[in-house]
């Protein structure tokens, strides 16, 4: 059957607007996930709905998301090619600390802790007070990396409205330690543990705890 007139043309776009919202919800949803492969197969198909959108800013929306994507299947090289590709300035303005916090992250995991440093300050120098906030744990990671472990502590311990993640977690615990407060690296590993999954941070937390029980300074 064919719709015609306006009321087919409402109809029509109707169905296409909620095709669209559902795939859109779809790959959201997977973002919250921790299902790789099925964070790409939400990806791919979110992507579909605006292959044929030229608009620099759609552009630099998805390659934030195909980036985010890249760093989630630690393919971080193309990631952090994604990101360069990427038009900062035809991203959203409520994108910007998303960019920069990928960009931070990506360039930590390659080794360059110095590169994201200078990132994540650009942030913290001409960001809003909530993205100076979002990222304050973020120069903490970091900091703890170039084994600036006072400053790092200090940033870490800073309470956060949403769920502590168990890589913040697990840098405030090797702050502690670095800085011989091994008791507290104690109980923030275990903090680590104490969190649902077994992610990278929970094996990294086992290794750490075992290395200090081996030594024992802390007792």
């Amino acid at each position: 059957m064919v719709l015609v007139g306006a009321a087919g043309v409402a109809v029509y776009y109707g169905i296409v607007f909620a095709a669209h919202r559902l795939r859109h919800r779809a790959y959201f949803r997977a973002t919250t996930g921790h299902d790789v492969p099925a964070l790409r197969a939400a990806f791919e198909r979110y992507s579909e709905l605006f292959c044929d959108d030229a608009r620099p800013g759609v552009r630099a929306h998805l390659s934030l998301h195909e980036a985010s994507v890249l760093a989630q299947e630690h393919r971080w090289r193309e990631a952090a090619s994604c990101l360069e590709r990427l038009d900062v300035h035809a991203a959203h303005p409520n994108e910007a600390v998303g960019v920069a916090s990928l960009r931070a992250y990506v360039l930590a995991h390659l080794g360059d802790d110095a590169g994201a440093l200078a990132v994540i300050d650009d942030v913290l120098a001409k960001g809003t007070a909530e993205e100076r906030a979002q990222m304050t744990h973020v120069r903490g990671i970091v900091l703890q990396r170039l084994g600036r472990n006072e400053e790092a502590l200090d940033l870490l311990s800073i309470p956060r409205d949403r769920p502590q993640r168990a890589g913040s977690l697990f840098y405030l615990g090797e702050a502690r330690r670095g800085l011989g407060r091994f008791d507290e690296a104690v109980e923030t590993y275990e903090n680590v543990l104490g969190l649902p999954g077994d992610s990278e941070w929970h094996r990294r937390a086992r290794e750490a705890l075992a290395s200090l029980q081996r030594s024992a300074p802390f007792r």
